[in-house]
């Protein structure tokens, strides 16, 4: 339920945020850009061995949500995650190149790689923030034995937001996962390269013979000596 309302909340600030599913990039309305300086070097402090269930770091929301629909538009819908610190839950390492995370250094600070670009803006326009209250995994935290459709529920019912490569699926769906539209398309596409006519303004006197074979030619020449 908090959940659901934390993505409907993003749904109307137009911030394309994917609450468990691939990442955002967002439109935000009417609110003044302000440029964001990434410190570098923050370390998960929410990370939670996957699959436990003892602790739940999942925010409610819908407090929040209800503010703003009962508002009649004296809620500002831009405003409506300002001053939270929310939750989320990234991967990171070879599987995920979109977060430079070290267990140890924490988030690059050069280059701390474009979810959290994207995060860093979400958050520097809706007025949240998620550097110091986020989650980590890896690609073999997931284990052998457990689908990455599991991965994603347990994330989204542990964490506010889940950001990994997520697709969108009937069974995912059923189980209660919202989804919005998501940042990065890796469907395939075909190319071909067309190679440029040759130019040729040389005149074939022969072309008028080009509509028939040879054979074709004889006969009419035949029939018409002979008939």
């Amino acid at each position: 339920f908090s959940f659901s309302h934390f993505d409907l909340l993003l749904n109307k600030m137009h911030l394309w945020l994917t609450s468990s599913t691939v990442l955002f990039p967002l439109v935000l309305l009417s609110h003044q850009q302000q440029s964001t300086e990434a410190l570098g070097g923050e370390l998960a402090t929410l990370t939670l061995t996957p699959f436990s269930t003892d602790v739940n770091d999942r925010q409610n929301f819908c407090d929040r949500y209800r503010e703003v629909i009962d508002s009649n538009g004296t809620q500002l819908i831009q405003d409506a995650l300002r001053g939270v610190e929310i939750h989320p839950v990234l991967q990171y390492g070879s599987a995920f190149p979109y977060f430079n995370y070290d267990p140890v250094t924490g988030i690059d600070k050069e280059n701390p790689g474009l979810v959290a670009d994207l995060l860093d803006y979400i958050a520097d326009h809706a007025g949240f923030t998620w550097r110091d209250s986020f989650a980590v995994y890896t690609n073999d935290d997931k284990g052998d034995n457990k689908t990455w459709s599991q991965m994603l529920t347990w994330t989204s019912n542990t964490y506010d937001i889940s950001i990994d490569k997520w697709a969108k699926s009937t069974e995912r769906l059923n189980n209660g996962i919202s989804f919005c539209d998501p940042w990065f398309d890796a469907s395939l596409i075909m190319i071909d390269k067309l190679e440029p006519p040759e130019k040729n303004n040389k005149v074939k006197f022969g072309n008028w013979l080009s509509p028939f074979e040879t054979s074709v030619w004889v006969v009419t020449i035949f029939t018409i000596l002979f008939s």
